[in-house]
This record gives C-alpha cells, structure tokens and sequence, in this order.
C-alpha cells in the first residue's frame, strides 16, 4: 500500500542501530531479532528521507496524501460518512493548493465516533488502540499501525545519534508513561531492542523513587516529560544534590517554562537540554534546534498554521496535521491537538533549511503536590481523572496541599448524574493525593484559556521553582 513503511537494510542504519545495542542479552536477542529487523527498515527509511530536498518532500507528501484519501474514504466508516456528508471526494484533491478543500477533523468527532468506525475492519496490518491525555482535559482514542510506530521510534533513534555526535552514551535512563494504553508504552516496546527493561521506569513513580533511580543507574542521558524532571529536580534540590553524571537531558510532549529550566540547569549542571514535540496522535512532530527554533518533521507530517476561519496564516495559529504514517486511524486535516504555533519566516540559523515554527504553544504540565507536600507527576491524577463515566473536559486547580478544585464540563449523554461524578472525582483525587486534600468539584459549561495563550491549561499549580507552593 502507498505510504506504508518500507522494509530494507542498509549500511548506515546498520551502523546506527549497532552503536545503541549497549544492552542486549543473550536472551532478548533471539526475542526481539524480528522488531531489530523492523527497526533496521525504519531507520534505513528515515535516512533516505532525511537527504530528500523540498520538492521530493512535497512530491511524497501529496502523493501519499492522495492514496491517504482515497483509503480513508472506501475503507474507514468514519471518513466515508465525513467527507459524504461534506460533499467531498478524493478526487477533487489533485494538487498542493487543493488542501483546504479536504474537511478538518476535530479531537470532539472522534470522540464520538464508535471505536470499529476508527479503521478499516479488514486491514490485516498489526495495529495498538491508544488513548490520547489530552492537553485540555479532553482525552480520544484511536489506532496506530506498528509500522509508524517503528519509524517513529527509528527517527527519535536517528536524533539521539545526532545529539551524541554519534557516540550514544552507554548510561540511559527513559521515565515515561507506562500505562498500557500510551503511546510512550508502546515506545517502550520499541526502546526494548536497544535498551534494558530497567532503563524504562514508570514516570507515575513518586520523585523520590525516579532520584533513587538516577543515584544507583548514574545515568549519562535522561529521557522524560519537564512535569517529571521537574519533581525530580525539586526533590534533589531540597536535598541539595547536584546530579554530575547526566550529560544529556531530552525532555518531550510538554512544553516547560524558564523557571524550571533554571532549575533543571541547577540540578544538571553538565547536562546539555534537548527538545522533541511529540503527541499520542502524532509521535514525533518537531525537533528544537540550538537556535531556539522547532524543525518539522515533513517526513512524517503534514503540518498547517490557520487562523479562527481555517485560512493559512503567517501569524500565531491553530495546527493542524496529517500524519502520513499512520493508515490504521488516519489522521488527515486533524485540528484537535489544540496545539497553536507561528511559521519562521526565513531560513532558521542553525542552518537547516527545513520548516520550521518560530513559536509553539503547546501542553504545559504543572507539578501537584500531595497532602504531604511530597511533589507528583500530574497524569498521576489526570490519567485516573479521564477513566470517570461522564466527563467531557476538565481543568485541575491546586490551590494548596490541602486544597484542589476541579473544573468540570459534563457528558450529558453519558446518563451520568451529577452527584455521581463529583463522588467519583473527589474519591479520585483523595486516593491520588492523599485523604488531607479537600476537593471541590465545579460543573461549567466552558473552561477558558489562560490569559495571554490560546492554551487551556490542564492543571495550574502553584509551584515555585524554589520547589515550594506560592
């Protein structure tokens, strides 16, 4: 099928993959023989693309579009009735500038949708159903071929080479989501074939836990969320431990602020500070350079700046992405990352003459705290918050470490009633916080963005960077 991932050998990825296998027993090397396989393809792949010029870019990017469309349209019931109902067909997308005429999709119609109406009911191509957080309290479901995921995981693989000037360090540390429905727990499946299953630590663990771990590993490299780093950050500095050993510190899928940048430099003094844009619908979409500008990741992506009318902007906008890998759920036009950002308008001075976005709103993660003051990773909370009955949206306020409000937006369809999900989500967040918190749960009909952003935030906590509350 057009687009799918294709599965080859070469030198260079050879070389690649062979400068991560620091790791591997003898016994996960006849187990995982089959996905090294696979990762050799991928990264094989995301090399060919990486030397593409823009017109090959282009060239590959509508002519995958095109076999997109046409597939999403005869094989996915949540297309075919889309585009039906708008009066649109495949065939009316015949060249680049016919882009706008292919219909948005929002995070909120996926939503509604039944789950069989997500793919095509005989695809036989091996697929994962995950759940997206949701940066606005609105979570989604969808699937994801196991060949985008390989290549997502080949092109961060790529990127890790790059940022070790191709000398991967031997010591490597992953706190990432490892609930079974997430995205990065499926990465963790692909960090597997280079990495040891004690490298990968859930994120969810208490801080105090994540800085045992740094002490025994002495990790040279660090891959996290900022949310995370920085409860890590925060424990270390309370007990004024300065962390020698990280030389390279990745932090991905939430955008953090200059106060906890402050601090993980504090913590981290020798640790160089690498950034990845990365979603559950998405993997891997940009890549910060050294002059502060996020790269595009065209070779995967179609991305797009509108304005509140859906026309191209140069201006602050809305994104939107067409992730040209995944056929198991195509994402085609996709608006619901709730993401909002701002094309440069020249060539970046790093020097790379790709795409690049000059500003990038995107999830920003607080730190909460629980009862004991103790500082805990927010999908700690949100995560169980999003498998209530009877949500549609919510916001997280922590006022103190006694005191939480939740900002609620009902489903009306689920048939839930209101008491019942404010018993619900005060249970949840006592068991998560500890039984000295208060909760108060507030039903509204909207949660509004914080002033100055277009973001909604989906916890706003009031912590310091002297890691204390305001």
């Amino acid at each position: 099928m057009a687009g799918r991932t294709r599965l080859v050998r070469s030198d260079a990825a050879q070389k690649a993959l062979a400068g991560m296998r620091r790791f591997l027993t003898r016994e996960t090397v006849g187990r995982l023989a089959d996905r090294e396989r696979h990762l050799l393809g991928a990264l094989e792949l995301a090399l060919q693309r990486r030397s593409w010029h823009a017109g090959e870019l282009r060239e590959f990017q509508t002519c995958t579009l095109q076999a997109l469309l046409t597939y999403a349209y005869e094989r996915v019931p949540f297309y075919r009735a889309k585009y039906q109902a708008a009066g649109f067909t495949p065939a009316q997308f015949q060249r680049w500038d016919d882009l706008l005429l292919i219909p948005r999709v929002t995070k909120a119609e996926l939503r509604a949708a039944p789950l069989a109406d997500l793919k095509s009911s005989d695809d036989p191509a091996p697929c994962r159903l995950l759940a997206s957080s949701g940066s606005t309290g609105i979570s989604g479901r969808l699937f994801l071929d196991e060949s985008a995921l390989t290549f997502y995981a080949a092109q961060n693989l790529l990127l890790y080479y790059d940022w070790c000037q191709g000398r991967p360090y031997s010591e490597v540390l992953y706190f990432i989501d490892l609930s079974p429905d997430a995205i990065d727990y499926a990465f963790a499946d692909q960090l597997r074939t280079t990495v040891a299953v004690e490298r990968l630590v859930d994120a969810a663990l208490p801080a105090a836990v994540h800085c045992e771990q740094i002490r025994r590993l002495k990790p040279e490299f660090i891959s996290s969320y900022p949310s995370t780093m920085r409860n890590i950050a925060l424990t270390f500095a309370q007990e004024n431990h300065i962390a020698t050993a990280v030389r390279l510190l990745h932090l991905t899928s939430e955008m953090f602020d200059a106060a906890t940048a402050a601090l993980l430099r504090r913590v981290f003094p020798q640790a160089k500070i690498v950034e990845t844009y990365t979603s559950t619908e998405f993997g891997l979409l940009a890549a910060r350079c050294a002059a502060g500008r996020w790269h595009w990741n065209e070779a995967a992506a179609v991305g797009e700046v509108v304005d509140e009318a859906g026309c191209p902007t140069a201006q602050t906008g809305e994104l939107v992405v067409t992730n040209l890998m995944n056929w198991a759920t195509p994402l085609i036009r996709y608006q619901g990352l709730g993401d909002y950002g701002c094309w440069g308008a020249a060539d970046c001075g790093c020097g790379a003459s790709r795409r690049s976005l000059e500003r990038l709103e995107g999830r920003v993660a607080e730190t909460l705290f629980r009862d004991d003051g103790t500082p805990l990773t927010p999908y700690a909370l949100t995560n169980r918050l999003e498998e209530t009955p009877g949500l549609r949206q919510f916001q997280v306020i922590q006022h103190d470490t006694a005191r939480l409000e939740l900002q609620v937006v009902r489903d009306p369809a689920a048939g839930i009633s209101a008491s019942a999900l404010r018993a619900a989500l005060e249970a949840a967040c006592m068991q998560v916080l500890g039984r000295g918190i208060v909760c108060s749960v507030c039903l509204v009909d909207t949660i509004a963005a914080r002033q100055g952003s277009h973001k909604t935030p989906l916890v706003v906590s009031p912590w310091n960077k002297r890691g204390g509350l305001a």
